[in-house]
C-alpha cells in the first residue's frame, strides 16, 4: 500500500503545488512521479513559521494522517530579536510533535534556504538599506541554523529525520543569487529550469527530478495523454457530425 505523504510548508510549497497544477512543465505531476510508492499532498501557506503551524494549521496533519512529511519551515523564523540556537530548537520540537503526537514515522527536513538583497529600479536608498540590514542577519543566523540541524541529525536521536540539503542552494554571497526573483527570497523561472517560454511563480527547484530516466518517463507519459486526449476529441467530433447528418 503506497505512503502518504505531506508536503508542508511556506510560499515555496504553496507555490510548488500551484506551479504542478498549472501544468506549465510537463515534469511536474501531483504525485511527482512516485505514485507506485506513494500518494503526495501539500500544504502551504504564506509566511508561515513554526510557531504559527503549531497554533494555526495542526488540523491538516489530524484530517491526513501522513507517515511521511516533507518540512519546509524556518526562513521565516529569522528574525533580530531569535537566536539561531532557538529557531534550531522550535523546528526540532516541531519535529518531534509529529513522530510523537502524529505518528509521523519519517520527516524529510529541508534546509534553510539563503535570502539575497532586494533589485528594481523603485527602491529608495531607505528600503536597500533596511533590505540589506536584515538580509545581513538572515543570512548570518540561517547558515547557523543549517549547521546546527545538521549536528544534531548526525546522531541517533533524531534516526527518523533526515535532514536534506539542496546542492543548488548553498549559502553563497556571490553564486545563486540569479537563481532568486527580484525580492532575493523566492526562486525564479531560471531556478525552476522553465523551459519553452513558459512563466511561472517561483516555487521549490529541489524537487525537480534528478534523474534523466525518470524526467524522460514522465514526459513520454504526459504526450502519450496529451494524444489520447485528442484522439478522444477527433473521435466525438466525428460522432457529432454524423449524428447531424
Amino acid at each position: 500500500m503506497p505512503v502518504h505523504t505531506l508536503i508542508l510548508g511556506h510560499s515555496i510549497c504553496k507555490w510548488l503545488m500551484r506551479h504542478i497544477q498549472s501544468e506549465c512543465d510537463d515534469r511536474f505531476k501531483l504525485s511527482l512521479g512516485l505514485s507506485r510508492i506513494s500518494t503526495i499532498s501539500f500544504y502551504g501557506i504564506g509566511g508561515l513559521n513554526v510557531n504559527r503551524l503549531l497554533l494555526q494549521h495542526m488540523r491538516v496533519l489530524d484530517a491526513q494522517l501522513p507517515q511521511c512529511v516533507v518540512l519546509l519551515v524556518g526562513g521565516n523564523d529569522v528574525t533580530f530579536d531569535c537566536s539561531a540556537e532557538e529557531i534550531a530548537y522550535r523546528i526540532l520540537s516541531f519535529c518531534t510533535v509529529l513522530t510523537n503526537r502524529h505518528k509521523v514515522k519519517q520527516i524529510m527536513l529541508c534546509q534553510l534556504l539563503p535570502r539575497y538583497y532586494k533589485h528594481g529600479k523603485t527602491l529608495t536608498s531607505q528600503l536597500v538599506q533596511n533590505d540589506k540590514t536584515y538580509k545581513d542577519m538572515y543570512y548570518t543566523k540561517a547558515m547557523k541554523v543549517n549547521e546546527i540541524l545538521l549536528s544534531e541529525m548526525s546522531g541517533d536521536k533524531f534516526f527518523n529525520i533526515k535532514f536534506w540539503q539542496h546542492c543548488k542552494f548553498q549559502f553563497d554571497t556571490v553564486n545563486g543569487r540569479d537563481l532568486f526573483g527580484p525580492d532575493g527570497v523566492h526562486l525564479n523561472a531560471k531556478a525552476l529550469g522553465c523551459r519553452n517560454g513558459h512563466r511561472c511563480r517561483p516555487v521549490g527547484a529541489m524537487f525537480l527530478r534528478k534523474d534523466p530516466d525518470v524526467s524522460r518517463e514522465l514526459r513520454l507519459q504526459h504526450h502519450h495523454l496529451k494524444q489520447k486526449r485528442l484522439r478522444l476529441r477527433h473521435h466525438h467530433l466525428k460522432q457529432n457530425r454524423l449524428s447531424l447528418r
